[in-house]
């Protein structure tokens, strides 16, 4: 056996020699500056070297690779770097547009300075020393220099050569040393036996072969869509599709990989087994020997579906149309049944039959061992990026496009491609926050994502408890699980509800805000609707609580919109107008122009009887029964600050003389209602009003608890109590709105080991949550630890910020801490939105870029450019504090991302858009926990 292999090899080393001689000769036709390098194990081509001037300005190098800058993505990048161990090439170069192709060191690169020619450059000899495999085009384009062919950057590395799997190194070691051994022993020569079939073993299946079909389809029409000069999101949606495909076949090769290790396990291990009769072994070789040349025995355990009569070769990987016949697949079929009978008498690893004197070679069992662990930890690699149908609706709708995508580019259906593309690259666009395209994107939303989401918040409404609920309800179950039941249920109709909320605020950015305010206005109209669906069970009161946070929302969103719009702000001009007239006016007595001062004044008068009428207007709007939703966020939003903290305060008095006094109470609940509207233009003045409120009606309620029959109060001045609870309900949703906890503050009594026991998932010792979450739940604990005055939570979200931001947390950043409000790090932004961060310390400029899109800072400037050079002003100049700061508001603006301090130390946490629903939903549980 080892000397028929022997000569095997012998005959492919030659193969490969001429392999050799031929790229070579197709380089030098090519006439590309490139020179071979020879691997010197077995003359096959491991590198090429590259001309200087073959390599144009904006290349990065990494590893064994140079990539376009506009060519850089997540997948390329990850196997570049995996290629700079192979080649001992961890350096990083760059050769840059901004210093006429010069080339610069940026391993350690932290300014921009650095690939410009304040850098340190170096020179293009460095470079063409170096070993390269590959190139990156600006399109993504991946072209192997070996064979100069183009190669799909998925099959990088090859998914099946058991040879080259970084997985396997260990084994391949042990191997190569056993083999380089001048005197070997016999078990030696077992051990390579063993390792020549296992070597010999495929890892493909019929799932690994669907995998490969939808990935070539799938680059076929990525190209195309390139080639078509569609949107980068476009490339970048179908290459996100097609990581998930590869994925699959990974995970799928690497179980059946996993299995073969077991086995070699046991054979290493030195574990006897029975083999075939000496009969059947010497028939089986005897077989072998007459197809040698014409069929490869390493292929043979491929079963027969895998094989028609029509291939060249059992393999299926290097099929031609030569074909050989049906005597050469009878053969096979022979020569397979045979095999498999071997398969179930021995094992996975043939005739090989240890004896006594068989000597276990513990290095290779540790490296067995050690290359078991590598398969586990790729498989829960390529599992994370499985394409899957996930719980939320946006996941849901992602997968099904990234399915139907697959579907049609393997039908070659071009449309049907374009289409699930189009989706694909809106809904990416869509859960970043960015628009790309307003009109596609709101199509997608209206048709799919905000009707969806919708549709899963409905389902969970009408649902009621639950069938778990009922099931265990049915069978006896303690309150304790029970209760457990009914909040796991209410949590997944509040993640329901934060997931439709965050796709109702996307669409209403990609429309007008006239149309935004009307979609807000008609939803709120229709809450009713979503009210009537919880059934009438146990679950009744928490699912209604979830659509009144819903239809608080929609007051506070609709309020903000038309703020936005810029149609409120009649009374804010008059005021202003005021001013003027004031300051003129003033002017005109340090002049002693009496006449002008005169006439200045009665204008001044006019203008205080406009001010007078327009605020009344606005009161009246607020508290007539009559008056729309719509109406009263118009009317909130028309007044100061000023104005609707004197009016807030006029409804306190109200709300508290209806509720204690005889007089017609009809006009109450409109007093709370315009209260409610006001709440979040003048929050401080708001929880002043529900004090004020609530300290009048406290200790006023009948000492039995019951209501009078005629609904007033008594005449000792106590008030009806289900009056009380009913308005005692109302002021928690001011207070909510104002930006409270609903319930009073001061309120936390939550201790540090109940705090620790609700954020396990985030913070214990077992938890797998991401960077993102842990700063979500960072920023909701911070929260609570403010609204309710918690020394505990405070106390333990100081010590989470200290340890998060040792770990290195993207998130968290130093406070810029020379103002009260939050300012947010432009280097966090950086590390959070995967932009290319350089910082230029002279000048004080930072330029975050990805792909084509860049944005550059100057500190003191509020004027930032971006992509194409266009212009934007900030609200406030960029300051420095070891790198720029811009304001929250800002950051929230252009980037969708904003700083929250965290209270009582030097830390502060970005939050994106995205994190918002997870710190919402963290946050609620901590106030429902007291």
């Amino acid at each position: 056996m080892l000397r028929r292999k022997g000569a095997e090899k012998k005959q492919k080393k030659y193969a490969r020699g001429i392999a050799v001689l031929l790229t070579a000769a197709l380089l030098i036709t090519q006439k590309l500056s490139l020179l071979a390098v020879e691997s010197d194990r077995d003359n096959s081509i491991r590198s090429v070297r590259v001309q200087d001037a073959q390599i144009a300005s904006s290349t990065l190098v990494i590893g064994s690779y140079l990539i376009d800058l506009a060519g850089l993505g997540d997948h390329v990048y990850e196997i570049a770097m995996d290629s700079a161990g192979a080649f001992s090439q961890n350096r990083m170069y760059y050769k840059s547009e901004l210093a006429e192709g010069q080339w610069f060191e940026i391993t350690d690169a932290a300014s921009i300075r650095d690939i410009t020619n304040a850098g340190t450059p170096v020179n293009a000899s460095v470079i063409e020393a170096l070993e390269f495999t590959h190139r990156v085009s600006a399109d993504g384009t991946v072209t192997d220099l070996r064979l100069q062919t183009a190669v799909n950057e998925f099959d990088i590395p090859d998914p099946y050569k058991l040879t080259e799997m970084e997985e396997l190194e260990p084994i391949k070691m042990r191997y190569q040393y056993l083999q380089s051994k001048e005197t070997k022993t016999t078990s030696d020569e077992k051990y390579l036996e063993i390792m020549e079939i296992f070597y010999g073993l495929s890892i493909e299946d019929d799932t690994t072969r669907d995998c490969d079909a939808s990935l070539a389809a799938l680059n076929v029409y990525r190209s195309d869509v390139s080639a078509r000069e569609k949107p980068s999101s476009w490339t970048e949606a179908v290459s996100t599709v097609m990581e998930g495909e590869d994925a699959r076949r990974r995970v799928q090769s690497l179980n059946t990989l996993d299995l073969y290790l077991d086995e070699l396990l046991k054979k290493a291990g030195g574990q006897a087994q029975e083999g075939l009769t000496p009969e059947e072994t010497e028939a089986f070789y005897e077989k072998l020997q007459q197809l040698n040349g014409t069929i490869d025995d390493n292929h043979i355990i491929l079963d027969d579906s895998s094989v028609n009569s029509n291939d060249s070769n059992v393999n299926g990987s290097d099929r031609d149309d030569s074909g050989k016949g049906e005597s050469w697949y009878q053969e096979w079929r022979s020569l397979s049944e045979i095999y498999q009978k071997m398969l179930a008498e021995t094992g996975t690893y043939g005739s090989v039959v240890l004896d006594e004197t068989f000597q276990v070679d513990t290095d290779m069992i540790s490296a067995i061992g050690e290359a078991k662990s590598n398969v586990k930890t790729s498989i829960a690699k390529y599992t994370g990026k499985l394409l899957a149908e996930g719980k939320t609706a946006s996941a849901q709708v992602v997968y099904q496009y990234s399915r139907k995508l697959i579907g049609c580019a393997k039908a070659h259906d071009m449309p049907g491609s374009d289409g699930a593309t189009g989706r694909l690259a809106d809904l990416s666009n869509i859960l970043k926050s960015v628009i790309e395209n307003s009109d596609s994107e709101r199509e997608t939303l209206e048709e799919e994502l905000a009707e969806q989401a919708l549709s899963v918040w409905r389902n969970l409404l009408s649902g009621g408890a639950g069938e778990d609920y009922r099931l265990a309800a049915g069978e006896g179950a303690a309150q304790s699980a029970l209760t457990a039941y009914l909040s796991q249920r209410e949590t997944d109709a509040d993640s329901a509800r934060l997931e439709y909320q965050t796709m109702l605020t996307e669409l209403w950015k990609r429309m007008s805000n006239s149309l935004a305010q009307i979609d807000a206005g008609e939803r709120i109209r229709q809450i009713g609707q979503l009210e009537e669906l919880p059934p009438g069970d146990a679950a009744q009161r928490k699912l209604v609580g979830t659509v009144e946070k819903h239809l608080e929302w929609l007051r506070k969103s609709l309020a903000e919109l038309i703020a936005a719009s810029g149609d409120s702000t009649a009374l804010d001009r008059l005021l202003q107008e005021q001013e003027e007239l004031e300051r003129q006016r003033l002017n005109a007595l340090d002049e002693n122009d009496l006449a002008a001062a005169k006439k200045l004044s009665a204008e001044m008068e006019a203008g205080e009887n406009d001010i007078a009428d327009l605020r009344r207007d606005l009161y009246g709007t607020l508290t007539d029964p009559n008056s729309s939703e719509t109406d009263k966020a118009r009317a909130a939003a028309g007044l100061t600050e000023g104005s609707a903290g004197k009016l807030i305060g006029e409804l306190a008095d109200r709300v508290t003389s209806a509720v204690l006094s005889d007089e017609d109470r009809s006009g109450l609940d409109n007093h709370l209602a315009a209260l409610s509207a006001l709440a979040q233009y003048d929050p401080s003045a708001a929880m002043a009003a529900v004090s004020k409120v609530r300290d009048a009606l406290d200790g006023t309620a009948d000492a039995d608890g019951t209501a009078d029959s005629d609904g007033t109060a008594d005449s000792d001045g106590t008030a009806d109590a289900d009056l009380i609870e009913k308005v005692s309900a109302q002021l928690a949703d001011i207070e909510r709105l104002a930006g409270g906890d609903g319930a009073g503050a001061g309120r936390g009594t939550l201790s540090e080991a109940q705090l620790n026991s609700l954020l396990a998932d985030y913070f214990g010792t077992s938890s797998t949550a991401s960077d993102q979450e842990k700063a979500a739940a960072l920023i909701a604990l911070s929260r609570y630890a403010e609204d309710t005055h918690n020394g505990a939570a405070k106390m333990l979200a100081v010590s989470i910020a200290d340890r998060l931001a040792a770990e290195g947390s993207p998130y968290l950043y130093q406070k810029y801490d020379r103002v009260l409000d939050p300012y947010l790090s432009l280097h966090a932004i950086g590390r959070i939105g995967g932009y290319r961060y350089l910082f230029d310390d002279v000048h004080h400029i930072v330029t975050l870029q990805k792909a084509d899109m860049y944005y550059i800072f100057t500190g003191g400037d509020p004027v930032y450019v971006f992509t194409e050079n266009a212009k934007g002003e900030l609200s406030a100049e960029p300051v420095l504090q070891n790198t720029l700061y811009i304001d929250s508001g800002d950051g929230s603006r252009i980037f969708d991302c904003r700083g929250y301090y965290v209270p009582g130390c030097s830390f502060a946490a970005a939050e994106t858009k995205v994190m918002e629903p997870v710190t919402e939903e963290i946050y609620q549980r901590l106030i429902h926990a007291e």
